[in-house]
């Protein structure tokens, strides 16, 4: 990818952590990101859809991966490996927010990108 004049910009570094509810991937992928401003964190929940069809024991289930937008996660993932700013138009499940958005300012100069969270397969 270039940018002004005839420098070439290297491509971050995309990095997951994954695992089970509960298992310390959120604590350790913020204190990760928090040693060094050039990573920018994306936690997975962002994609998850609004309503889940699956359910266990009569009550929903959103630990399984028909829960999460794969498409738009790794379409988010394409976009900033190749440093583009991207936005995010859906409404977060947890905090009930319209708009989760991540600039280009807020991604050029990042070196790595962590991508946290996991589901049940």
């Amino acid at each position: 990818m270039k940018i002004s004049g005839n420098r070439e910009k290297e491509s971050p570094v995309i990095v997951g952590i994954c695992g089970r509810s509960c298992s310390g991937k959120t604590a350790i992928a913020e204190a990760i990101a928090s040693l060094n401003r050039n990573i920018l964190l994306i936690n997975m929940d962002i994609f998850f859809k609004n309503k889940t069809f699956c359910h266990f024991n009569g009550f929903e289930c959103w630990e399984h991966t028909d829960c999460i937008w794969f498409s738009r996660l790794i379409d988010a993932v394409k976009a900033l490996k190749n440093g583009k700013g991207i936005t995010i138009r859906d409404r977060s499940l947890w905090t009930g927010s319209y708009d989760t958005e991540i600039f280009q300012r807020d991604f050029h100069d990042k070196k790595v990108v962590i991508v946290e969270g996991g589901v049940n397969p």
